[in-house]
């Protein structure tokens, strides 16, 4: 939740590059209104693109290791927790990133592809 592109970014990327950006803002303003509504800021998460990006560039995230799990049930299911089950192998969880260089990693590639 760290990295979190605006409206006025997607739009701008609408403009430098028609084709790839003119779709991403177009299908985002979903995004942008949901989160608006449920989470009280105008913004998108930028999940699917961090993970791109932190193969590309781990320079720009810090790891550490830990055992996970997938949350079944109740109130956290579907998330993904640090758990101390021994049974569990220890994975790269990470714990901090640079947003801002994420961000223009991804808003300069998208800009570059038209």
């Amino acid at each position: 939740h760290k990295v979190i592109c605006t409206n006025t970014q997607f739009a701008e990327l609408a403009k430098d590059a028609p084709t790839n950006g003119g779709f991403l803002n177009e299908i985002s303003q979903f995004y942008f209104k949901f989160h608006d509504e449920v989470d009280g800021f105008f913004g998108c998460y930028m999940h699917d693109p961090s993970a791109v990006i932190s193969i590309l560039h781990p320079e720009l995230f810090t790891t550490e290791d830990h055992p996970v799990k997938v949350v079944l049930g109740g109130e956290q299911a579907g998330q993904t927790v640090i758990t101390d089950e021994p049974r569990r192998p220890a994975i790269k969880v990470c714990s901090k990133v640079d947003a801002e260089q994420v961000k223009q990693v991804f808003l300069s590639t998208v800009a570059a592809a038209g």
